[in-house]
Parts: C-alpha cells; structure tokens; sequence
C-alpha cells in the first residue's frame, strides 16, 4: 500500500508493507497550493516513481474543493459499512490507483 497525507503545503508519501510497517518514505514540498490545476497525476507520479503498491489512499488537502478531487465528509466510522462512503477515485493518473477517503468527527456520537 502507498498512504499519501497532501497537505495544503507538503506532500508525503509512504511505502507500507502488508502490517502497515513504513518500508520508504518521501516529502517534498508539493502541497496543493503548490501544484497547478490538472498537474496532481503527474506530481503524484514523480513522487511515488518506482512504488508499484496497490492501493493508494490518500488524505489530508488533496481531498478539499482546492485538491485534486473534492470528497465529501462522513461520519467517522461509527458504522463500518459505511467507511468508504467518501472516498472518491482518482482520474488521469497513469493507474488511477488512488482514493480519497474524507471523515469527519461530530463532536458528540449519540449513544
């Protein structure tokens, strides 16, 4: 798996093995404010250049209206039939591999 946190001002990357262990890591300073309209795929894939892991979850900005691809927030997994609810898939990478899980914690879940 390759877990990406873009963030409004850097972008990491990180190669996971199967129990989530970090194998490689990568950041720059490719926040999306950084990056210009319809250049995500081609930053993400300079960034992530010889990592063939599946999937790609991202998170952080790169799920926002300035991102990549706006995802709407869900409920923090009080119901995990739901947990992908707000993902969205990416367009125009070269495997579109990625998703973009957005959550939202409400401050008082009823009981």
């Amino acid at each position: 798996m390759i877990a990406i946190d873009w963030g409004t001002s850097s972008l990491r990357c990180y190669r996971l093995d199967a129990r989530a262990n970090i194998l490689e890591s990568r950041a720059s300073s490719y926040g999306i404010l950084n990056v210009a309209p319809g250049q995500f795929p081609r930053v993400l894939d300079e960034q992530i250049a010889g990592w063939n892991e599946t999937p790609i979850v991202m998170s952080g900005m790169v799920g926002s209206r300035q991102g990549w691809v706006e995802a709407p927030y869900v409920e923090c997994l009080r119901d995990s039939t739901r947990s992908h609810a707000g993902s969205r898939k990416s367009a125009g990478t070269s495997d579109a591999r990625g998703s973009f899980p957005a959550y939202c914690a409400a401050a008082r879940f009823p009981m």
